[in-house]
């Protein structure tokens, strides 16, 4: 059975909000509500974060909550950010929000996943 993670900001997508984001998580940090993406983005991809993601053996898709709707995701809306484990067509919570807030950076969510999908 084909699996795959599906990592979901708590941010809208787009240039604007990206930008946008950009100046709150450096501005104000403490009050950004996507540590997902304060920790494996500054204005693009951290390098060791985007080198995990191209050589992980499950396929990685990225969203923002504004995809939820169309991908009937609408179920962990309350859960931004998290990681989901999808197999077949179901989707469950691999790494809740409260585990991703803990993080302080792409190396612990790097293990974290490993640990989690027993790599």
């Amino acid at each position: 059975m084909d699996m795959k993670l599906i990592f979901i900001y708590n941010a809208e997508k787009g240039p604007l909000n990206s930008f946008l984001d950009l100046l709150h998580k450096t501005l104000s940090p403490n009050t950004y509500s996507c540590n997902l993406c304060a920790i494996t983005h500054t204005f693009k991809k951290r390098k060791k974060w985007s080198k995990f993601i191209q050589n992980f053996h499950l396929k990685i898709k990225f969203l923002y909550k504004s995809d939820l709707e169309k991908n009937n995701l609408l179920i962990f809306q309350n859960e931004l950010p998290c990681c989901l484990i999808e197999k077949g067509n179901k989707q469950k919570v691999l790494i809740n929000k409260n585990d991703i807030n803990t993080l302080r950076s792409e190396d612990e969510l790097i293990e974290l996943i490993k640990l989690k999908v027993n790599v």
